[in-house]
């Protein structure tokens, strides 16, 4: 009822909406956790990758040791994390590791179903249309510099 009869305000209201839901997701990815998902993803992508040249699937063996050496690769110092803190900030997340035989070797590889995944999605992954909001943003700061001139 509050935008009923004005669609000016109902479309600044819903445009408001989005960038401000963009703006908490950038803030969430940019956080550790959201790195650290992040980090998951793009291991997770590479293994599909992989798999696409194969004939049989495999499940992915991503385990925390994998996610330290891309978050130091995307430049955190190695010893300011572990992958007993890593571990610990994905069991938080909703992930559980599980003790795996991976090329002769145990490895504890860590397990997301589905819905998790596709919530944590929604919460941390940047898209193509959340990299919008900062061009937005400085657009809008131009014009109102404009203005005041």
């Amino acid at each position: 009822m509050l935008f009923q009869y004005d669609k000016d305000k109902l479309d600044w209201f819903v445009n408001y909406a989005k960038r401000y839901n963009n703006k908490v997701i950038e803030e969430n990815a940019d956080s550790f956790d959201g790195r650290l998902f992040n980090a998951y993803l793009y291991l997770l992508q590479e293994h599909e990758q992989t798999q696409e040249t194969l004939d049989d699937y495999n499940y992915p063996t991503i385990t925390t040791s994998n996610i330290k050496d891309v978050l130091v690769n995307d430049g955190y110092k190695e010893e300011k994390i572990s992958t007993v803190s890593i571990g610990r900030r994905l069991k938080t997340l909703g992930f559980e590791n599980k003790p795996t035989l991976v090329a002769g070797k145990t490895k504890r590889v860590l397990l997301l179903d589905d819905g998790r995944l596709n919530f944590l999605k929604r919460q941390y992954l940047i898209t193509d249309i959340t990299d919008i909001t900062a061009i937005t943003e400085q657009d809008n700061k131009k014009k109102s510099s404009k203005n005041e001139v």
